[in-house]
């Protein structure tokens, strides 16, 4: 096996520049519209040559498409980026799986992927050595918050569903996936099966995650937070403030 510091990681974001949960009010949207991708490219100019591919994927929204991609066409100039636009189905699930069977399909995919959500931005040095070192060749999925229904075990499913992904063990799968078809993101509760079944054909024993060492605030619909994991431990991820 690898030393994990060789390992190749690619960074995937999933975007989505409509309204959300997070914004109260039309003013809140203008001005947050492009905020998370702008965020997530000073990040990458900052770290670019710590992954093996950068992609930023977009669920598309219907009725400025065309500007959103010229916005970024002018934002990304110079970054080694890849970009996909798909239809806005299946969260950021049907998003992150789109771009690791684009990866797959073009043979160039790295050992491992960060799966990221636009508005959570890294904020440690090394920050991929935190999630790395929990890694191993059993391990398909290192989350931020894996959570488990006692009543129901056939639910339990990354909650905080950013993480470390291994490829080894998704490629060994015949069906990778796991997805609804054709849940569209227009209401946030439609995607509750995707976030379920995006990754259930594996059991408890393929995932961890960071809360024993690490804690997590996660912004919630009324824009306060709840924490996640040990609070007397280090944040690593951090939300992206809304402006």
């Amino acid at each position: 096996m690898k030393s994990m510091e060789n390992n190749r990681v690619d960074y995937i974001v999933t975007f989505y520049f409509g309204k959300r949960r997070c914004f109260k009010n039309h003013a809140d949207y203008e001005k947050n519209t492009y905020n998370f991708l702008n965020e997530q490219i000073k990040y990458i100019k900052k770290h670019r040559n710590e992954y093996h591919n950068v992609l930023f994927v977009i669920n598309e929204r219907t009725k400025y498409n065309e500007y959103d991609k010229r916005y970024i066409d002018e934002h990304c100039q110079g970054l080694d980026i890849k970009f996909i636009y798909r239809p806005n189905e299946n969260l950021s699930y049907g998003a992150w799986q789109d771009a690791m069977n684009y990866l797959f399909e073009e043979g160039i995919e790295g050992d491992y992927a960060f799966l990221n959500e636009d508005d959570y931005i890294p904020i440690v040095k090394d920050f991929k050595q935190y999630w790395l070192k929990r890694m191993d060749t059993e391990t398909l999925f290192v989350c931020g918050y894996y959570k488990i229904y006692e009543d129901k075990p056939y639910n339990n499913h990354p909650a905080i569903s950013f993480g470390l992904m291994n490829y080894n063990l998704i490629k060994k799968k015949t069906v990778k996936f796991n997805l609804p078809k054709n849940t569209p993101n227009r209401l946030y509760s439609s995607g509750i099966q995707s976030q379920i079944r995006f990754l259930n054909r594996w059991n408890d024993s393929y995932f961890k995650d960071i809360l024993d060492e690490h804690f997590i605030r996660f912004r919630e619909p009324n824009l306060k937070f709840t924490i996640y994991g040990n609070e007397d431990g280090t944040e690593i991820i951090a939300p992206i403030p809304i402006k």
